[in-house]
């Protein structure tokens, strides 16, 4: 047996799991249905059954913490460090705080950068090495 990858998930708007629901009671099947939209009939039933049970189509609340920043803003410390290597966190932090209103830690930005492929490095010390010893 071959190690396949599942496909990535993608959520079903509000508007299409309305759909679903009004073709569900005007008695199309669920294959049928599936079939319209691109999905298969398991998703259609999960849909339909937690319709049923929360009386509303609209998505449910998702669990954990919301993140502090959007990606467009995660894109914006990206941006600040490509400009300048050499912000510490903090003056980032307080950067974005500046502008766009949102209070942050410099561990949340070090986490966004994270994410986004940088490391944390410390310059090496370089011995200072004067212009008559360079000739040398």
């Amino acid at each position: 047996m071959e190690n396949q990858e599942e496909p990535e998930r993608t959520e079903v708007s509000t508007s299409v799991r309305e759909l679903l629901i009004k073709k569900h009671k005007e008695g199309m099947s669920l294959r049928s249905i599936g079939n319209l939209v691109g999905r298969t009939h398991s998703t259609i039933q999960t849909i339909i059954s937690n319709c049923n049970k929360t009386g509303s189509a609209k998505f449910k609340q998702l669990s954990g913490r919301p993140r502090v920043f959007t990606d467009r803003e995660e894109n914006i410390i990206v941006r600040k460090v490509k400009q300048n290597p050499r912000l510490t966190l903090p003056q980032i932090a307080s950067e974005m705080l500046e502008e766009t209103n949102k209070t942050s830690s410099r561990f949340t930005v070090g986490r966004v950068l994270e994410r986004n492929g940088y490391r944390n490095y410390r310059a090496r010390k370089k011995p200072f090495i004067s212009e008559r010893n360079r000739k040398k």
